[in-house]
This record gives structure tokens, sequence and C-alpha cells, in this order.
């Protein structure tokens, strides 16, 4: 009798551990903050009509409509055309602790024909080997969608990765300045698949 309540005893521990586990597993949450740059009088990169502000902004939304993982929380620093500073954007980031923040912008250039994604870490950032190790990622995320042309990482010490405590990066998801580019970055279903690489990439961390 004693050995037969010492094996039940075992079991009842055994499930117990075992529920726990999977219950913490099932309600891990990452979270992850998508910086909208710019907005308001400020519309950055701009060609003719054609503003950062409002390409970012058309990305960020797919990008939220498209998050059907309950695990992944995905905040945004504006979801409407709002003037918001650094400093505030700053504020909102720390605040929420988030597992990465994803600054998203366009980029321009004097020579037209550069082209492609460019991805920013800061080696004054708090969390720079992370924020490496995750561009590292993000890098073959992106390259793994486009053989035309390979992603670049570059080091720059832009005020919201320097002053961020947590893993950062900065995006360039093309160059305006750049035909090619221009008329991807403007075409819904290539704003599409920018917004699910990055979904995909969100979902591996």
């Amino acid at each position: 009798m004693k050995n037969l309540l010492g094996v039940l005893l075992i079991c009842s521990i055994f499930c117990t551990l075992a529920f726990s586990t999977h219950t913490a597993y099932k309600e891990k949450t990452t979270t992850v903050i998508i910086d909208v740059s710019h907005g308001g009088d400020d519309s950055g990169v701009t060609f003719g009509q054609i503003s950062e502000k409002e390409i970012v902004l058309e990305i960020s939304q797919l990008i939220k409509e498209r998050n059907i993982n309950k695990n992944i929380k995905i905040e945004f620093t504006r979801e409407s055309d709002d003037a918001i500073g650094l400093q505030e954007r700053v504020v909102f980031i720390n605040q929420l602790k988030p597992d990465l923040i994803l600054s998203l912008h366009i980029a321009s250039h004097n020579e037209r024909s550069v082209s492609g994604i460019e991805i920013f870490v800061a080696k004054e950032s708090k969390a720079y080997e992370k924020s490496s190790m995750l561009a590292e990622k993000l890098k073959v995320k992106f390259d793994s969608k486009n053989t035309e042309l390979d992603a670049r990482i570059k080091n720059a010490n832009f005020f919201l990765m320097k002053k961020s405590n947590y893993p950062i990066m900065t995006v360039e998801l093309g160059f305006l300045t750049n035909e090619s580019d221009r008329t991807s970055l403007q075409d819904p279903l290539k704003q599409a698949a920018l917004a699910e690489t990055i979904l995909e990439f969100i979902s591996e961390l």
C-alpha cells in the first residue's frame, strides 16, 4: 500500500510539473516595438509626392493586420500620421521593456543606383551584442526572400538606438532615390512581402 501511494505521489508531482511547464511555455509572450519613423510635419525622405513617413506607416499597418500569433505582442510608436519626438519614443520603448525594437525607415542616396535593405546597429547601444546577433538573423531572413541583392549590416549612432535599453535595429527597407526600390516600396504586394518577412523573423525570436 505504501509503495502504491508513493507511486501515485510521484505521478501526481510529475503531472503537475509537466502541466506547469506546458502552461508557462504557452503563455510566454514576445514583445516587439515597431518604431514607425517620422510623421506629422516630418515626412522623412521624399521623392515627388512619395514620402518615407507614409510608406513605413503602410508597412507597419500590414504587420499589425497580419500578426495572428497570440504569443507575439507588437506595439507601434505611431499608428497614424502623428508627429512624435525622439525622446518621447525613447520613453515609450524603455517603459515597455520589449524583447526587440525595429525602427523602420526608407533611405536615400545621391547616387541613384544604390539600392537594397540596410540594417543598422549602434555600438553605443546598451544591448549591442544582442542587437548584432539579431541583425544577422534578420539579414539571413531578408536574403532568403531576395536573391537579387543581399541586405547589408552597418553601424550607426542613431539617437534612438543609443538611448534604448533593449535590443534595437534601424531597418532601411530600400532607397526612395532608386527607381526599382521606389517601385517596390509602393507596390502593395511587395509591401505585404516585407511585412511577412518581418513577422517570420519576429516569430523566431
